[in-house]
């Protein structure tokens, strides 16, 4: 998911100035626009539905086209989270509860209703609070503001979290709930709790027609300028992500099949030259991974203002580069987009957002060999709808087809036991130092653990992500005695405490969240124990940003005794602050006496956390702003 934010997201700093000169014209160029101080808004049109026009321009004919001649590939996408990012709000799509829920945020009031199989909102009117943030005006300063009760009418994701959209007073745009669904704690939250972003910031009043439209459908086409009110005229091929987002518009295949004579099967199609469909399995690999790049990037379009007038342009079997500027990991844009930059990547270039996993491909040797690509571990047809891993490769199979050598000597290369979490490739190669949906994610990025790199961009060392526990001396001595690197120059802090509890302390809202993540996660946990964790999380429940508390809050969950944890991590500060000192007075002490792995946990002699220590590096915290809305 990736709404629209002033500073990241694949709509970045071009997409923002267009977006606030088309914010304008939909608000300012109407002939009677709101007025700041009306305390009503204008009544919904019965003719704005709020959902995009189905549209086969371009020669696009949907899924169910396809599923006649291709029922065994349409059946497994179908079953995958990629089909379902965006869906017509019904009984059956809709996660959340709307039996008569109310909330309030921000000196918001909120009203979820049920009405025979239909859901209702009550809320704050988006397009007038959107008017009166243009114009200036102190949003958190006015509390009568016009209410509207309109209908859900669609629905983004279904996975990890779910976003609803109710209908704009003008065509067919939408404009987000400010509130989300998470299905894992069966729990709403609000917007600015959902992705890594300072409390307190600018409210997002988002519409789906400018952002999500993009990624989260086929073909889409924003329609917006082609009335003199500039209201919304979106069509889509299909909503969610479907088969032509990936192979192209389908009518002149069907038409070249359906005219040929020869009964279509697989092993007709696959004998016969067929350039009416885009196949990424039978394209290079550079190519292939542009189709999944058009949304599993950082990239702008050339032109935003055509794109918010026409739609789409680019088709698969295209290249990428013609229609968007695609950011490259090794260098910064020209001209500089400071605040992607700043917020989407590590200093060393890795990325670390979710969602751009291509940047993380494409500055990996692997990639520049030829022979990987998206589809190497990939696929939208019979794999784990999870993840959509290829069978085989949540193993070492993926690397070994090129890495063959490593087959029967995989010990020897890793010094970790062969059936281990150590061993296996992605977790030293491609660890989870990129951030999104709340959790660490596997960058895609494939190198090597370097320490010397990791302290000077920041990024998580591997090794560390598994050996919680250890320092990043630790890891050093160990790559240099087994892989010949040099030992770096470390400081005090970096020799003798666990480098995880440092990024979690004294680290930046990425690195606080990632090694909150790591706390949790199982490998970690069965590597490094679970008996030292909850201390030193608890000090995360208070966090300034609220994405990190949650991560914090989970990893906390997965802890002995913490499993039913009573916490809410939006609760005001000073009740967060309660819950973490609850943790830390109820946690056991450590009894064993390692004195030297005591001492890189923060504990003292008696096992409890040298509190000096801890509020030393508390004390140091990274407080700049980072802003990662995925």
């Amino acid at each position: 998911m990736k709404p629209f934010s002033p500073f990241l997201g694949t709509v970045t700093g071009i997409l923002l100035a267009v977006a606030a000169v088309i914010f304008v014209m939909i608000f300012v160029r109407r002939e009677n626009p709101p007025a700041i101080e009306s305390s009503k808004p204008d009544p919904l049109p019965t003719s704005a539905t709020g959902l995009p026009i189905l549209s086969s321009r371009g020669g696009y004919v949907s899924s169910e086209a396809c599923e006649s001649c291709h029922p065994s590939e349409y059946v497994s996408w179908k079953k995958t989270y990629h089909r379902t990012m965006t869906q017509v709000a019904t009984s059956e799509s809709i996660l959340g509860t709307y039996d008569d829920v109310h909330m309030q945020f921000r000196n918001r009031p909120y009203h979820f209703q049920s009405r025979d199989g239909e859901f209702w909102v009550t809320m704050a009117d988006p397009e007038w609070e959107a008017a009166l943030r243009l114009q200036g005006g102190d949003l958190e300063s006015i509390a009568d503001v016009p209410m509207v009760t309109r209908k859900v009418v669609m629905t983004t994701g279904s996975h990890n979290m779910q976003g609803y959209w109710i209908p704009g007073s003008k065509g067919n745009e939408v404009w987000q709930l400010p509130w989300y669904w998470l299905p894992e704690e069966q729990l709403w939250i609000p917007r600015e709790g959902t992705f890594l972003e300072p409390p307190g910031g600018v409210r997002q009043f988002n519409m789906w027609n400018q952002t999500c439209i993009r990624c989260h459908s086929v073909n889409g086409n924003p329609g917006l300028g082609a009335h003199a009110e500039w209201q919304a005229d979106s069509q889509v091929a299909e909503l969610g992500i479907a088969c032509e987002a990936c192979h192209g518009p389908g009518f002149e295949h069907i038409e070249k099949h359906r005219n040929s004579g020869v009964p279509v099967s697989k092993k007709t199609a696959g004998a016969l030259p067929d350039h009416t469909i885009f196949n990424p399995l039978k394209y290079d690999a550079d190519l292939a991974s542009q189709a999944c790049a058009q949304c599993h990037s950082a990239n702008d379009f050339r032109d935003y203002g055509e794109f918010f007038r026409t739609g789409i342009k680019f088709r698969p079997g295209k290249r990428l580069e013609e229609f968007r500027v695609i950011y490259d990991p090794k260098s910064p844009p020209e001209p500089p987009v400071e605040g992607y930059w700043k917020n989407g990547f590590w200093s060393d270039g890795a990325n670390r957002v979710g969602g751009d996993e291509y940047q993380g491909m494409i500055g990996s040797a692997c990639f520049e060999g030829g022979k990987l690509s998206c589809l190497s571990c990939h696929s939208m047809h019979h794999s784990d709808p999870d993840k959509q891993l290829i069978h085989g490769v949540a193993s070492n199979e993926a690397c070994l087809t090129c890495h063959e050598n490593y087959r029967d000597s995989l010990t020897q290369h890793t010094h970790h036991v062969a059936d281990s979490s150590g061993s296996l490739c992605y977790n030293c190669h491609m660890p989870h130092t990129s951030f999104a949906l709340m959790r660490g994610l596997r960058s895609h990025r494939i190198d090597s653990p370097d320490v010397a790199s990791s302290v000077q961009s920041g990024r998580p060392n591997a090794c560390n992500q598994c050996h919680v526990d250890q320092s990043l001396q630790w890891t050093a001595e160990h790559i240099s005695k087994w892989y010949d690197q040099p030992l770096p120059e470390l400081s005090e802090a970096q020799k003798t405490t666990a480098d995880s509890i440092l990024h979690l302390l004294s680290g930046h809202a990425v690195q606080r969240a990632l090694a909150a993540w790591s706390l949790g996660w199982k490998p970690a946990q069965e590597i490094s124990g679970n008996d030292w964790q909850a201390p030193l999380l608890a000090h995360l429940l208070y966090d300034p940003y609220f994405a990190v508390r949650m991560v914090a809050y989970r990893a906390l969950r997965k802890l002995p005794d913490l499993k039913k944890l009573d916490y809410y991590f939006m609760d005001a500060q000073e009740k967060c602050v309660k819950a973490g000192e609850s943790v830390i007075q109820n946690w056991k002490p450590l009894v064993k006496k390692d004195t030297a792995r005591l001492r890189r946990l923060l504990m003292n002699s008696t096992g409890r956390p040298d509190e000096p220590r801890v509020q030393d590096l508390l004390s140091k915290q990274d407080r700049s702003e980072i802003y990662i809305d995925e």
